[in-house]
């Protein structure tokens, strides 16, 4: 399969899905009615040893709440990718589940690089042109390689957070210029995957 050259490279030691990033256009809905939970900037203050205490504690317990959701959520695409999926908009499980995929490797390759004294991540282009290309490019992969690529990813990206000196750093930077510290991609990653579950559910619903 030909690999669209806009899209970022494989990030080193992950299976062999190849991964551009992006913030949804659900993300960015999510983001603009919830400003004070999304908020943007950086903290250059230096942290007591008291209020690192905290701020590791809460980390921990974000990442946590992060890892459930993922893992929850993964769960569910899987199943609801083995028959008639539910669909949101053009979007099946699947499809779900590779817009996933490349927004977990964005926000880990932020996370690394900025833990590593490098820059963060710079998103490429809008979100509509970026979700269509992510898509395409992993039309042909499947559930189960997907699925998989994830777990290792979160692994990786529970890891990278726990090594960044700041978590309000800023890790990621969209098209537009909003920027992203690792504690609001953590905070992000766990609404975004809860939501798209939910969504997909009341699609499936009798109801809907």
């Amino acid at each position: 399969m030909t690999k669209n050259p806009r899209l970022p490279m494989t990030l080193p030691s992950s299976p062999s899905v190849a991964a551009p990033a992006f913030v949804s256009v659900a993300l960015d809905a999510v983001i603009q009615s919830k400003p004070e939970a999304y908020g943007t900037g950086s903290t250059t203050a230096p942290i007591t040893h008291k209020e690192n205490r905290m701020t590791q504690t809460n980390l921990e317990e974000m990442i946590t709440n992060m890892e459930q959701a993922v893992e929850e959520g993964l769960a569910y695409l899987e199943k609801a990718s083995g028959g008639t999926s539910p669909q949101v908009d053009r979007w099946t499980a699947k499809e779900v589940l590779a817009h996933m995929v490349y927004w977990h490797r964005a926000s880990l390759q932020g996370i690394e690089s900025v833990s590593g004294g490098g820059p963060p991540f710079q998103v490429p282009s809008s979100s509509d042109v970026i979700n269509d290309e992510i898509v395409a490019d992993l039309s042909e992969t499947s559930v189960s390689q997907m699925a998989e690529e994830l777990r290792d990813l979160q692994k990786r990206l529970s890891a990278a957070a726990r090594l960044v000196p700041n978590l309000d750093d800023i890790v990621f930077i969209r098209v537009d210029g909003q920027s992203f510290s690792t504690r609001i991609r953590v905070e992000t990653i766990t609404n975004h995957w809860r939501d798209h579950v939910r969504e997909l559910q009341a699609a499936a619903s009798p109801s809907s």
